[in-house]
C-alpha cells in the first residue's frame, strides 16, 4: 500500500467546504474524496466549457482514502492537522508527482473541502 503524511486544512462550510465536519469513522479507508495536485489556494475546480460537453473538469482527480489523523471526535476546520492517505489505485494511477512539498486541494466532485501539503510518502506492505 502506498500512503502519504499530509498536513491538511479542512475548510469550513462558509469558505465551500463540507456541511458536516469529518468524525473518526471517516479513517481506516472509509472516507475517500479525491486528491489533485495545485495551489492550496485555489477554491474552485476548473472546468472547461465546449458546445460537445457543457462542463468537463479538466484537472487530474486521484483516489485517495482516510487511513488514520487526530484523536479528536471530530476534524476541525481552519486548523492544520496530520492525517495519513493511501493512494488507492497506485500502481496502476500515475501518482508520480505526489510527492514531499507537492501541494493539493481534497476535492467531493467539483467541491474543494479542504487543501494540503505532502510532509512524506512511503510503501508499507
Amino acid at each position: 500500500m502506498e500512503l502519504i503524511e499530509t498536513e491538511l486544512v479542512m475548510l469550513p462550510e462558509s469558505e465551500g467546504g463540507r456541511i458536516s465536519p469529518l468524525s473518526q469513522e471517516a479513517f481506516g479507508g472509509n472516507y475517500r474524496p479525491h486528491l489533485v495536485v495545485g495551489s492550496r489556494e485555489q477554491r474552485e475546480a476548473i472546468v472547461e466549457v465546449s458546445e460537445e460537453h457543457p462542463r468537463t473538469l479538466t484537472e487530474n482527480y486521484r483516489g485517495i482514502a482516510f487511513i488514520s489523523g487526530p484523536s479528536d471526535k471530530y476534524i476541525p476546520t481552519n486548523e492544520s492537522v496530520v492525517v495519513v492517505l493511501e493512494l488507492m489505485y497506485y500502481p496502476d494511477v500515475d501518482y508520480s508527482d505526489v510527492d514531499k512539498s507537492t501541494t493539493f486541494t481534497l476535492r467531493e466532485g467539483a467541491k474543494i473541502v479542504a487543501h494540503g501539503e505532502v510532509l512524506r510518502r512511503w510503501h508499507e506492505e
